[in-house]
């Protein structure tokens, strides 16, 4: 029984606490708070990309190919499920590509979040 959990034991501490290597292709993952672009509107000035996470109205997003910056837009209030619209103000986003909340933007968002009052300050004993 006890060379049983010593196998078990010895299994997960040298598979358990293996790291994973970077994906080959160069690619990294895309934040959170991105989104990606499914249908676009060139005529109309607008595009719907899909999130998990609703961003808020006249929050301006980096457009993102192959983690090149290609444009900017700025998202729109009207959302459904988990598509929601942005209008498309520099560029010539197609489906497929990214669109990330900018940084001064992410911060902003970060902040109005409750619970993070705390956070990013000196910690006070």
């Amino acid at each position: 029984m006890k060379k049983r959990h010593w196998i078990i034991f010895a299994n997960l501490l040298i598979f358990g606490c293996a790291s994973r290597p970077p994906p080959e292709d160069g690619s990294t993952p895309a934040p959170p708070a991105a989104g990606i672009i499914r249908q676009v509107n060139p005529a109309e000035h607008y595009f719907i990309f899909e999130s998990g996470k609703a961003i808020p109205t006249g929050t301006e997003l980096r457009l993102l190919r192959k983690g090149r910056d290609i444009g900017v837009g700025r998202a729109l209030n009207t959302r459904e499920k988990k598509f929601q619209a942005a209008d498309i103000l520099e560029g010539a986003p197609r489906p497929g590509d990214l669109c990330e909340p900018k940084v001064s933007a992410l911060r902003e968002l970060q902040e109005s979040q409750p619970g993070n009052e705390s956070q990013g300050g000196r910690f006070r004993p």
